[in-house]
Formats: C-alpha cells, structure tokens, sequence
C-alpha cells in the first residue's frame, strides 16, 4: 500500500518522474486483473481477475464513484457478501485488492 500511495504522489511531480517508478511497482506488485467485463452502466470499463466475478467488479466501480476513492465496500451477487476493497490510481486506471484476493481495476 505504500508503494501505491508513493506512485499517486508522484504522478503530480510529472510524467518523467513517474515513469521509472511506475515501471519498478509494475514489475514487482501489481497483479492485472484478467478478464474484461466491459463498460459498465455508470460509466467507465471493468476488468477482474480469476478471483472475482463482472458482476462483482462492476459493483466495486459504482461503489468507488461514489466515494472519495481509497477503501470501498462492494457487494457480491454471488457470495452474497460484502467485501472491502483497497483502491489505488495507477497511471491509466484504479486498481482495487481486497476481499478473497480479488483484483478489480476501473478504466
């Protein structure tokens, strides 16, 4: 979480400084999410990893909008449970962790 909250720091610094940083966090930390639901109703696309479902994903996202980012409850359909997700702004997209290792990222 350190390294995220750095990398969001540093995208204000500008794009020459950001760069090295991002592509060091790439390489070591960051998991994409692999499956790509699409746009949601709300506005903006969804992906999700093996973990978690679109359904779920697009819950994340509509949680997210309309908070002021940083952690998020979502609900599951399929669980039928609540998770908490930690969400993070990369250089191009939001990347949320949490729940049953879930990896949910916001375009």
């Amino acid at each position: 979480m350190k390294l995220a909250l750095i990398a969001a720091t540093s995208l204000r610094m500008g794009v020459a400084t950001l760069f090295p940083f991002f592509m060091m966090m790439t390489a070591a930390t960051v998991a994409h999410a692999d499956t790509m639901c699409g746009a949601a109703p709300v506005g903006g696309r969804v992906t999700v990893n093996e973990n978690t479902s679109c359904a779920f994903g697009f819950n994340v996202l509509s949680a997210f909008l309309n908070s002021r980012g940083g952690q998020v409850v979502a609900y599951s359909p399929v669980t039928g449970q609540s998770y908490v997700m930690n969400c993070v702004q990369l250089l191009h997209r939001v990347q949320c962790r949490g729940g049953d290792d879930a990896v949910v990222e916001l375009w």
